[in-house]
């Protein structure tokens, strides 16, 4: 089965983490920009969506878990 419950603290950051790295590679190579460049642009963009991290209003945060496994992130 299949469930969602809300993130905890420890996986908003590997949230964070790999979303933002992630978004940083995708950007460099879609414009052919430096990796560096896009890890800043990233940065920036991720604290201004989401100014109170995890507590950001009208943002909710949820693991996908089976089986007792995390599997996903919504």
């Amino acid at each position: 089965m299949i469930e969602l419950r809300v993130m905890t603290d420890n996986e908003f950051e590997e949230f964070l983490r790999e979303g933002k790295e992630g978004y940083a590679q995708q950007r460099s190579r879609n414009f052919d920009t430096t990796l560096e460049y896009e890890r800043a642009q990233a940065e920036r963009q991720y604290a201004e969506l989401l100014p109170d991290g995890k507590h950001t209003k009208n943002n909710h945060f949820w693991t996908i878990v089976r089986t007792g496994a995390s599997i996903g992130f919504l």
